[in-house]
C-alpha cells in the first residue's frame, strides 16, 4: 500500500482542534467521545507534539486519502510528534507513521499495537511480543522506543516482553512495570489484568512487580526469585515487589524477607499495593478479595538476609511531632513513635523489648496495629496510655479499624484493662465486614467490681495521685500552667476539704486530661467494667468533678437512636451509669440525631472551669459521677411524617431512693413536666449551646447502656 496517491475528499475536511496538551484531528469531521476523552487525559510529552488522530469508524474515503488529510492538518514545526490512535488499525497505524515521517520531514512516534489507557494519563501499548511505541525518522529504519508513555527511566526490552518464571508461573508487562501470575488464561486473569492497567500507577522511577492474583493458585517464591536474578543490575535498586495474591512461602515465613534470603541481598516491598498520583502514590493493603484496605505508614520496606526489616519511607497520620531518626518521631519527652510496617510502635528512646519481632510483624489488611512497648511494667502503663492516645489522633474510619496490643508476649504484662468485658474496644477486634454481624443487641451495664470501679469507699487517692504524677508527666506539664490560672482565678468556688493543694491541682490537671480528646476512650473502659490504668486517672478526675459547681435542673443531650434502642430502654425503670455521663445545660446548635436526652440533674457538676480549648471545648457541659443511677420516666420514638422528635426523660435518683426506686413517685411527675417545659422551650428558642467538633462523640450514648 503507497500513501502518496492524490487527495479526493468524499469524507469533509479535516478539523484539528486543541483538547488539553493534545492536538485532536478529526478526520471524519466530529470530534468522537472517545478521542475527546483520550485527550483530556493526556500528560504533556516533552519531546514531541501530541496528535489524537480520530479516524470514522466506517470511512468512505481510501486509507491514503485520510492519512493525507492528518498530514495537511497538522501544523508546520520541527518537534517531533506522538500520534495517539484510538482505535486499533494495525499494521497501517505504522505504516503510516513511516510515511508521515518522510511527508512532514520529521520524527514520528507512532503505537505498533492497541493503545490502552491507564492511571493517570498513562498509555500502554502491548499486544503481542516487539509491540509497543514505534519511531520513525525521515530516511531511517524505525526504533522501539517502549511501551509506557511516559517513558519511565526503567522503561525497556527486559520489562517489555512475557517471560516464563517457572512451571506454572509467567511474568507480563502492565502499566506499573511486571505482573507474574498463574500461566493460564481465563476470565480471573483478565479481569485482574485490566484492573492493573485502570489502577495501578506507573511510577517515574520505580517499576512495581505485582505478585500473584486473586483467587487464583499461589506463586512460588522461588519463581520471584528467578525473576530477580533475570533482572540487570541497574535496575533492582528500582524494583518494588507488590503481593498481589497469592505466594507460596515455606514455613510461617514472610514473602520479603524469605525473598532477600533466597537472592542473597536486599529486596523492597510495599506493604501493599500502590494507589494515586505516579510521583508519590499511597499504598493501600489489599484483602484475599482483592477490595482495597487501610493506607499503610509504611510505603516502602526494605528486607535483607542478614537484618530486621528496615522502613524506607513513609507517612505519619497526624502532625505536631519531631523527628527522632530514620522512621522514628518524639511523641512525648520520654517516648518515640516509630513507624513499622504493620502500623505504629510506641516505646521508649532506649531499654525496650523486642524490636526485631516488632519490626518482621506482617501488615494485617483489615487495619493498623498499634505496639506499645512493655519491656517493663512501668513502661507498659504508660506507653499502653500513649498508644491509646495515638489512636485517638487518626482518622475516624481508621481508629475503628486499629488493633492495640503489647509489643512482646512475654514482656511484663499488659495493663488488665486491654482484657476487655464483653464488647471489646474498636481497636480490639477484626472490623466486621459489611453485613457479616449485625449490631450488638442493646444491654445495660453491670456494677464493676471494685479495683475497675471509680467512686469507691476509700477516700485516700495518695497512690492514685502517685502514679497519675509518675505516668504522665508531660502531659501535666503541658496543662499545668492553665489548670493552676483556673483554680487561682476562682479559688473561692473550690472546696478543698482535707485535701492539699497539690492534690487538688493534681485532680484538676486529671479532669482537664479526661475532658480533652485523651479521655474519649476513658469511658467506653469504665461502662464495660475493664480495669487498667484508665482507673485511678479516672478517681482523680472524679475527685476534682466533686470540687465543681453543682447544677441543679434540666439538662439535655441530642443522639441518634434507633427503634429497638428506644423499646428496649422503655422496658426498663432504673439505669446506672458506670462512666462520666456528659449533658448539656442548653443544647447545641449542631443537634445531630433525632431523639433529645432530658435529664433533671440533681448532682452534675459544671466543667466550665476546667474545659480545654479550640475544638475540645464544651462551655455548657456538666459530668454526673460514674455510678449516678437514673429513673427512666418516659421514651418516645421520633415520628418524621409528624415531624416529632423522640425524647427521653429521665430523673437522677437521690442515694436515699435506694429502696422502691422503681415506684412512681410524686417527683417523677413534678420532673417529668419541667423536663417537657424545658424541651418545649428548647425546641422554639435558637440553640446558643456549642459543642467543639472534637468533643461531640461524647454525647452520644443513652444512660446506663453499654456502648454498640
Amino acid at each position: 500500500m503507497t500513501l502518496d496517491a492524490p487527495v479526493v475528499s468524499n469524507d469533509g475536511a479535516p478539523s484539528g482542534t486543541t483538547i488539553g496538551n493534545a492536538l485532536v484531528i478529526a478526520v471524519g469531521g466530529e470530534t468522537s467521545d472517545h478521542a475527546r476523552v483520550l485527550a483530556e487525559d493526556l500528560v504533556a510529552d516533552p519531546a514531541h507534539d501530541l496528535v489524537v488522530v480520530d479516524l470514522p469508524a466506517h470511512p468512505t474515503s481510501p486509507l491514503w486519502e485520510l492519512w493525507e488529510r492528518v498530514a495537511e492538518a497538522i501544523p508546520p514545526g520541527r518537534r517531533g510528534l506522538r500520534l495517539i490512535v484510538p482505535e486499533d488499525h494495525g499494521e497501517v497505524t505504522t505504516l503510516a507513521g513511516h510515511w508521515l515521517a518522510e511527508r512532514l520531514g520529521r520524527t514520528v512516534v507512532v503505537p505498533d499495537g492497541p493503545v490502552r489507557r491507564g492511571a493517570n494519563g498513562c498509555l500502554f501499548v502491548h499486544s503481542r511480543q516487539e509491540s509497543g511505541w514505534l519511531t520513525c525518522r525521515p530516511g531511517k529504519p524505525s526504533e522501539r522506543e517502549a511501551k509506557r508513555f511516559p517513558r519511565p527511566s526503567w522503561d525497556g526490552r527486559v520489562v517489555s516482553e512475557v517471560l516464563a518464571t517457572g512451571s506454572s508461573g509467567i511474568t507480563e508487562p502492565v502499566p506499573a512495570g511486571l505482573w507474574l501470575h498463574p500461566a493460564v488464561e481465563d476470565e480471573t486473569v483478565a479481569r485482574h489484568r485490566e484492573r492493573l492497567l485502570r489502577e495501578i500507577p506507573c511510577q517515574p522511577d520505580v517499576m512495581t512487580v505485582l505478585v500473584g492474583c486473586p483467587g487464583m493458585a499461589a506463586i512460588p517464591v522461588e519463581d520471584v526469585a528467578y525473576l530477580w536474578n533475570c533482572l540487570p543490575d541497574e535496575l533492582r535498586s528500582r524494583v518494588r515487589f507488590a503481593a498481589y495474591g497469592p505466594i507460596a512461602v515455606s514455613g510461617d515465613g514472610q514473602f520479603g524477607q524469605t525473598l532477600a534470603e533466597l537472592v542473597h541481598e536486599p529486596v523492597v516491598c510495599y506493604p501493599g499495593v500502590p494507589i494515586g498520583r505516579p510521583e508519590r502514590p499511597d499504598i493501600h493493603t489489599l484483602h484475599p478479595d482483592a477490595r482495597l484496605g487501610w493506607r499503610t505508614y509504611a510505603r516502602e520496606v526494605e528486607y535483607s538476609p542478614d537484618a530486621s526489616p528496615r522502613v524506607r519511607s513513609h507517612w505519619l497520620p497526624f502532625e505536631g511531632v519531631t523527628p527522632a531518626g530514620d522512621a522514628t518521631y518524639w511523641y512525648t519527652p520520654d517516648a518515640i513513635v516509630e513507624i513499622v510496617p504493620a502500623g505504629l510502635w510506641l516505646r521508649p528512646p532506649d531499654d525496650f523489648g523486642d524490636a526485631d519481632a516488632v519490626r518482621a510483624r506482617p501488615c494485617n489488611p483489615a487495619g493498623p496495629t498499634v505496639f506499645f512497648d512493655n519491656a517493663t511494667e512501668r513502661s507498659a502503663l504508660r506507653m499502653h496510655w500513649l498508644a491509646r492516645d495515638v489512636i485517638t489522633r487518626m482518622e475516624t474510619d481508621v481508629r475503628a479499624r486499629t488493633s492495640l496490643i503489647p509489643a512482646s508476649p512475654n514482656g511484663a504484662g499488659s495493663p488488665p484493662g486491654l482484657v476487655s468485658a464483653p464488647r471489646a474496644e474498636g481497636w480490639h477486634a477484626r472490623p466486621a465486614e459489611p453485613g457479616e454481624h449485625p449490631p450488638a443487641a442493646p444491654r445495660l451495664q453491670t456494677p464493676p467490681v471494685p479495683d475497675a470501679a471509680v467512686v469507691f469507699p476509700a477516700d485516700d487517692l495518695t497512690e492514685e495521685r502517685q502514679w497519675f504524677r509518675d505516668h504522665f508527666g508531660p502531659e501535666i506539664d503541658a496543662v499545668s500552667a492553665s489548670v493552676a490560672r483556673s483554680i487561682g482565678e476562682r479559688s473561692g468556688r473550690w472546696t478543698l476539704g482535707a485535701a492539699t493543694e497539690e492534690d487538688v491541682h493534681t485532680d484538676a490537671v486529671a479532669l482537664r486530661l479526661y475532658l480533652s480528646v485523651k479521655g474519649e476512650k476513658i469511658d467506653r473502659a469504665l461502662r464495660f467494667g475493664e480495669t487498667g490504668p484508665h482507673v485511678p486517672l479516672a478517681r482523680c478526675a472524679a475527685a476534682a468533678l466533686s470540687r465543681l459547681p453543682v447544677h441543679r435542673g434540666a439538662v439535655m443531650y441530642t443522639i441518634p437512636a434507633t427503634a429497638d434502642l428506644l423499646r428496649y430502654y422503655r422496658e426498663h425503670s432504673v439505669v446506672t451509669d458506670w462512666g462520666f455521663l456528659a449533658a448539656l445545660v442548653e443544647p447545641g446548635a449542631d443537634r445531630r440525631g433525632d431523639v433529645d436526652v432530658l435529664l433533671w440533674s440533681m448532682t452534675a457538676r459544671s466543667t466550665r472551669d476546667l474545659e480545654p480549648e479550640g475544638d475540645e471545648s464544651v462551655p455548657g457541659r456538666v459530668l454526673f459521677l460514674p455510678g449516678t443511677r437514673f429513673k427512666i420516666l418516659d421514651v418516645g420514638e421520633p415520628r418524621s411524617e409528624e415531624g416529632t422528635r423522640g425524647r427521653v426523660l429521665l430523673r437522677e435518683l437521690a442515694e436515699r431512693e435506694a429502696e422502691g426506686a422503681g415506684e412512681v413517685s410524686s417527683l417523677d411527675e413534678l420532673a417529668a413536666t419541667s423536663l417537657r417545659t424545658y424541651g418545649q422551650r428548647w425546641e422554639t428558642v435558637p440553640a446558643t449551646g456549642t459543642v467543639g467538633v472534637a468533643a461531640r462523640e461524647r454525647f452520644t450514648a443513652l444512660p446506663g447502656l453499654l456502648p454498640r
